[in-house]
Order: structure tokens, then sequence, then C-alpha cells
């Protein structure tokens, strides 16, 4: 997609129609990263964003970058929405195929897909761990559009200030314990919770899945994961002195149920 004017309303037929009906595996979709129209109809769309490709377009003179999105046939939904109830696709919707084996994502600059939020218009970043904390992730929120989703990596504090340079106002986070323990003392959250018959030290020595099992066998899964959230969620808006509110989301390992949540909206109007 390169100027001209352009609208969902053709795209996502487009998109939905190209992998299952002509043999492309993947479409790919490019937008100047300063045309905030495109940005919206790619992440309206169902487009993923993959990364920046630094200097690929040419502006009066000048090389500009480009935001790249793909589509896949694993990310199709096998119905149409209600918008294309009306549009003659042929045949019947694709059915999601497993992800690609040994794909692996575009490098790409989280502060790039923060601001790729902002220029959609729209205020949420929802950061998740890996591909199943993503399709929770997705599940809890199926009114974003897919640009407002995530990877961070090792650079969840960068996205949150550049959440906060961008004008974001939410910032929501899924992981599992794994993702979100990652400088939290477990062991102080299990005293703090009640104590398990272990003696602390082991709590302190353990993994967080060897954790988890503790606290699940103790009964102590619901307070302890909403405790884990807590103090996750508030150290995230320290980075930023509480200009994005923070919700902090903890899932199991398999992504397919909420064990804690803790956070705050932001503010509308």
């Amino acid at each position: 997609m390169s100027g001209g004017r352009t609208s969902g309303g053709p795209v996502r037929p487009f998109a939905r129609w190209t992998p299952a009906d002509c043999g492309p595996h993947r479409s790919e979709l490019r937008t100047l990263t300063a045309n905030a129209a495109s940005v919206r109809v790619a992440g309206k769309s169902g487009f993923r964003l993959e990364g920046v490709a630094r200097g690929a377009g040419r502006v009066a003179g000048r090389d500009v970058d480009r935001y790249v999105f793909d589509l896949i046939e694993p990310d199709l939904d096998a119905d149409l929405d209600a918008d294309l109830d009306s549009v003659a696709v042929g045949g019947s919707a694709p059915v999601p195929a497993a992800a690609s084996p040994g794909s692996t994502p575009m490098t790409h600059d989280i502060t790039a897909n923060v601001a790729a939020i902002a220029a959609a218009g729209e205020r949420t970043l929802v950061l998740h761990t890996g591909d199943r904390t993503g399709e929770a992730a997705r599940r809890m929120l199926p009114a974003l559009p897919d640009v407002c989703f995530t990877d961070p990596g090792e650079r969840a504090d960068d996205a949150v200030r550049a959440a906060a340079a961008h004008g974001l106002a939410q910032l929501i986070v899924v992981g599992t314990i794994d993702a979100l323990a990652d400088g939290v003392p477990l062991a102080e959250i299990t005293a703090d919770m009640g104590g398990l018959p272990e003696p602390a030290a082991a709590v302190a020595g353990s993994s967080p899945a060897r954790v988890y099992g503790l606290w699940e066998d103790a009964g102590l899964l619901g307070p302890c994961g909403r405790e884990l959230c807590r103090r996750v969620a508030l150290r995230l808006e320290e980075i930023v002195d509480g200009s994005v509110a923070a919700q902090v989301v903890m899932v199991d390992a398999g992504g397919t149920r909420m064990v804690g949540m803790y956070g705050r909206m932001a503010r509308t109007g």
C-alpha cells in the first residue's frame, strides 16, 4: 500500500482472500510511518506490525521509513467479521493452520511499535511475553486492533517510557509467572500472603514455575498471583510517574487461564 487513498473496506476482504485462494502463505503491507490513515487501515484489517524498514521510501528527495505489516494464514479467523458479511469472498472462510514452524519475527524497535499505536489513533499498549500469552491477550481484548499488541522482549521498561512519550493512556501486561517474576521476590510475596509449609529458603531457591506449583498446592495461587501483578503494575507506573495507567494480568503456562490481575484503568474524557 503506497500513496493514494486507502480504506479498510477493500483491504480486509483482499487480505482474507489472497492467502486462501491465490496460494501465497504471507501477505505484506508497507506504509510510511507518517501515514496515520494507512496505519489505522493495517491494524483494523488484521495485519500485524513486524517492524520498521528504515529508509525504504523516498518522499520529496528524502529517505523515509516505512512500517512493515504482515498477515499469514494462521492469523486468519475461521469466521468473517461482521463488516464482511455482504462481501462475496468465494468458498468457505479459510481455517487457521498451525503457526509456521521455525519462524522468527522480524527484528523490530519497540519504540517504533508504540509510535505505530499512536499513529493509528489508539491509546492502549498491550505487552505480552510470547505466542501463547499474545493469543491470551487478544482473547481478553478482542476490541483492540492488532497493532496494539507487542512482545517487548527485554525492553518492557523502554516500551512503557515510549507509551508515555507518545501520549498513550493505558498499559496492559499479560504474562506468565516466569516473565512477571523477574526481579520480584517471590519468597516475600509468599510470606506476605500467609506462607507455606516449606522453609522460606526453599521458596527463595525455587524457579518461578516451581513456586507457582507450591502456591497452587497451598491454595495461595489467587492471592499470591494478584500480589505479584500488583507489584509489577506499581513498578511499571513508577517508571513514568503514573502518567500511564498499568494493568497486569498473570496467566497459566498455557495461556488458557487467568490466575491474577491488578491495576487501574486510564481516565477517559
